[in-house]
Order: C-alpha cells, then sequence, then structure tokens
C-alpha cells in the first residue's frame, strides 16, 4: 500500500471533539497507543513521543525533518506536527510548528533542488570536468573589460558613495559612454553597446534633466562625432522604478529565510531584448534587496541575485550602494566603506567608492575650501582582476555634470567656480538694492570666514584679474557689476 493510500490514525483535538469525545480528559496512556497504530502506518517513531517544555522545539525540529524526509507534501507535514503538538505539555504555539516547517522544508529545497532525498548522494559533477589538463592544452581567453584596465566586463561591481556625492550621475555618465563609445572621464571604453539602466530614487522627469545636460556637454566636446546621437538613441535604455515593486530578494512569509524572487527572471527577459548588451545598472541596492542589510546571508543572497543577472545576460552588472557613517570623514579610501555586512564587498568583484574631496586632501590640491564640494575623489578600492589604479580627481561643473581634471586644471577650475560665485554674490546684493567697488566687495566677503573662504589679499588679486580680462565690468561708479553676457551660475566653459 503506498504511503498515500494509508490510513489516516492520528486524530486531533478538534477531530475528537467532533466525535462527540472529550479529548483533555482522554488518559495520556491511551493517547500513546493511537500514536503508536499511527508509526505502524509508515510515520516516524517521534510522532509517539509526548514533550515537555524545554524538549518540544527540538523535538518539532527533528519530526519535521523526518517527515519531510519522507516526501511528505509541506501542507501535510505542517498538519502532522500540529497532531503531534496536541498532547505536548503545554504545546506549542501553531504559528511557532508552522514557522518552523517552512524553515526546514527552504533548507530542505535548497540542499535538494529537484525534492529527491537521492540528490545529495550523487556527485556534484563529473570528475573527468574539473582536470587541469583542459587548461594546458591552449591559451587561455583573452580577459574583456568594460573600462580599459579598470572595470572587468562581464562581472558585478558596485559604485559606493554617501547620499548626494554624484554616484547616480555617475552611472549615467558611463551609461552614455558605453552606448556610444566615446571615452568615459579617464578610462576608454572597451565594449561599447547596448546598456540598461534601472533608477529606483530618480522621477522620469529628473532622469531627462540630467540626460540632457550630458548630451549637450557630450556632444560639443571634441570626443563626440556627427554620429553620437544615433549610437546614444540606439543603445541606451533608461526607466525609472520609482514606487515599484523592485524586490529581487525578499524573506520568505512564515519563515526568516531570504529567497530569490521572480523580478531576477523577469530583468532577465527584459534586458535580452537589447541588442548587443553590455552594462546593467541597479541603482540604488537598497530598493532592489530585502532581508537584513546587515545579515551575510541576506547580503549573499542579494549578490547571488545580480550574479544570476550577469551570468544570464552576460552583461557587467553595476550596482550603486551607500557607504557607512564611519566612511563618510575618511581620508582613506575603504573596500569596507559600504553600509551593511562585509559580505557585500566580499561577493562582488570590482567596487570603486566616490567621495567629496576632503579638507586635508583640497588643502593639498590648491582647492579653496569653498570649492571644495564641487571635486570628488574616484578610487578603485577592489579590483580582483586588474592592477591597483591611482586615484583620480572629479570636478561637478554647474550642470551637475562630472569632468577628470589633473592637477594642472585644478587651478582653472577652481577660478572658474569661484568667478560663478563671485557673480551670483554680485547679483545678489544688486538686487537687494546693494553695490560695491572692488575694494569694499573684498572687505565684505573676503577672508577664511566669508562665504568664498577665501583670504582678502587673494581674492583682491582674483577681483582684478577679472576685471582685466573683461571677466568682471565696472561701471562709471567704478562699482562692480554682473556681466549680462554671462548666465548666473556659470563660471566659463564646462565639459566632460
Amino acid at each position: 500500500m503506498s504511503q498515500a493510500a494509508l490510513p489516516r490514525l492520528v486524530y486531533s483535538k478538534q477531530d475528537l471533539e467532533g466525535l462527540g469525545l472529550d479529548a483533555i480528559s482522554k488518559p495520556r496512556a491511551q493517547l500513546s497507543v493511537v500514536k503508536a497504530a499511527a508509526v505502524e502506518g509508515g510515520l516516524p517513531p517521534e510522532m509517539s513521543k509526548v514533550c515537555k517544555d524545554g524538549e518540544r522545539t527540538k523535538h518539532l525540529t527533528s519530526l519535521a525533518g523526518k517527515l519531510i524526509g519522507q516526501q511528505r507534501p509541506l501542507e501535510e507535514v505542517i498538519r502532522l506536527t500540529n497532531e503531534w503538538n496536541q498532547d505536548n505539555t503545554p504545546p506549542l504555539d501553531d504559528e511557532k510548528v508552522e514557522a518552523t516547517c517552512h524553515s526546514i522544508w527552504k533548507t530542505h529545497e535548497r540542499n535538494h533542488p529537484s525534492g529527491g532525498i537521492e540528490d545529495a548522494l550523487t556527485p556534484l559533477f563529473d570528475i573527468n570536468d574539473a582536470k587541469v589538463s583542459r587548461f594546458l592544452a591552449e591559451e587561455p581567453p583573452k580577459r574583456r573589460w568594460l573600462l580599459e584596465t579598470c572595470l572587468p566586463y562581464g562581472k558585478v561591481g558596485a559604485i559606493v558613495a554617501t547620499g548626494g556625492t554624484g554616484k547616480s550621475q555617475f552611472l549615467l555618465q558611463i551609461g552614455v559612454s558605453v552606448a556610444t563609445g566615446v571615452d568615459f572621464l579617464h578610462w576608454r571604453v572597451t565594449e561599447p553597446g547596448g546598456v540598461l539602466i534601472l533608477a529606483a530614487e530618480d522621477d522620469t522627469d529628473e532622469l531627462h534633466r540630467r540626460l540632457r545636460n550630458i548630451h549637450l556637454a557630450f556632444a560639443v566636446s571634441r570626443d563626440a562625432d556627427p554620429s553620437f546621437t544615433t549610437r546614444l538613441q540606439k543603445n541606451l535604455y533608461i526607466k525609472s522604478m520609482v514606487a515599484e515593486d523592485n524586490m529581487m530578494t525578499r524573506v520568505s512569509s512564515g519563515a526568516r529565510e531570504i529567497s530569490v524572487t521572480q523580478y531576477v527572471e523577469r530583468l532577465v527577459l527584459t534586458a535580452r531584448r537589447i541588442e548587443n548588451l553590455k552594462l546593467i545598472v541597479i541603482d540604488p541596492a537598497s530598493r532592489f534587496r530585502g532581508g537584513d542589510e546587515n545579515a551575510a546571508q541576506d547580503t549573499t543572497r542579494f549578490i547571488e541575485a545580480l550574479e544570476r543577472v550577469r551570468e544570464q545576460t552576460g552583461a557587467t552588472v553595476l550596482v550603486a550602494h551607500h557607504t557607512n557613517k564611519g566612511s563618510m570623514n575618511s581620508d582613506e579610501a575603504s573596500q569596507n566603506a559600504q553600509r551593511g555586512s562585509a559580505a557585500f564587498s566580499d561577493g562582488i568583484r570590482w567596487q570603486m567608492n566616490l567621495a567629496t574631496m576632503t579638507s586635508n586632501d583640497a588643502k593639498k590640491l590648491g582647492i579653496p575650501e569653498a570649492m571644495r564640494r564641487r571635486y570628488l575623489k574616484a578610487a578603485v578600492v577592489k579590483n580582483n582582476y586588474g592592477p591597483p589604479a591611482e586615484d583620480v580627481v572629479l570636478h561637478r561643473n554647474e550642470n551637475g555634470c562630472l569632468e577628470k581634471v589633473t592637477i594642472e586644471r585644478i587651478g582653472s577650475a577652481s577660478d572658474d567656480a569661484l568667478l560663478a560665485t563671485v557673480r551670483d554674490l554680485i547679483k545678489s546684493e544688486a538686487a537687494a538694492g546693494r553695490s560695491h567697488s572692488a575694494t569694499a566687495f573684498e572687505k565684505e566677503f573676503g577672508g577664511e570666514s566669508g562665504p568664498m573662504k577665501l583670504g582678502k589679499v587673494a581674492l583682491r588679486g582674483k577681483l582684478r584679474e577679472w576685471i582685466r580680462s573683461k571677466m568682471l565690468t565696472v561701471n562709471g561708479k567704478k562699482q562692480l557689476e554682473s556681466d549680462p553676457s554671462m548666465p548666473s551660475g556659470s563660471g566659463g566653459s564646462s565639459y566632460i
């Protein structure tokens, strides 16, 4: 007789009451006889044990494991364990029994994907497939890079930064570069092609504004060519995922187990529709993962979900992530700057940290304190496939676009930003009915405690230089005026 056809010999308290019997007053010895008959019917012997407080949970785990091992459906396992639980002194809560069964069931499914016990007894793989001779017989494939010697192609990586630093802008610009083949800041694109960006923090209007500024900056740069816009339209796909359910991993109901959701496969099906796909951007991690970001197991499941996307699409997968509080004021870029469990950095193969220039670094480079926040430091802190790389200094121009600056250009870019600040001050003072000569302006706004954090002598020199070069104008009364031909907030040419 099959197990499915066995008579049900174990009865719950509700069953007995339905027959007009008093289950509570029934002698315990008589209940054991009923359970003994159930054991003879194929149930594990653990069904016959009555447990007291301190024994119940451990025995429940063992019983549920035995029932699942008999390949019984989860619903039957929950019913049988609840029937066993009725005789305990006192019984466990029903929710506790059900949650335990769910947890053990999930573990069993993970260990035996096809559902059979026999899977645990089969080899992991054909041992001949692991012979090293296959590596010695021919040359290894050449390593591929999305960004030459920097970002490997077909791997999972992360851009880690504090909120508002510019990581979303950074990822938009790398998307434009990969889609068009135009160099990205400091790096050459070696695998141009299709790009998919999922932005879960910026709405469609904000993405529109940012992309427009990037497109204009690229279009006027020396790197652009007549087909630039055509390639951009063909290869770049951006979708705002704000207010959507984007969970790639989620805590299963009834048990504290993290699992990958159908979102991953849906993303793969979507991405595969892009021709010559090279890059997928997930921005940011917190909007796409469930569970506890401080738990290593939950974090590892999320990295595995990203790896599944990478494996099934072949594309590089870049995810934006936030830093922890301890790294915000550090001068040294660290692999452990990310928020949450260290399993995040351990699991990815490449990591770049973006950080606003610190006061110490700005001082070393000659950047005025007032201009410091316009500068970022990009540091590759983890690269499993290439040599250590030097940090790169980036400047955020008036349109929000990032540009690479050399030490020689920092002074020029700082002057542009400083001139924009001076023009804005002149304009706001004029709107309030106040005007200043160069000397009066220097006394009012110069000094380390002033709005520009620039010494009075240094400011005096800059004002004279700008007046001589017609970057600033003075009227007949020798009062400074904001040049009407230059828009407020624009300190000169901006480029990427």
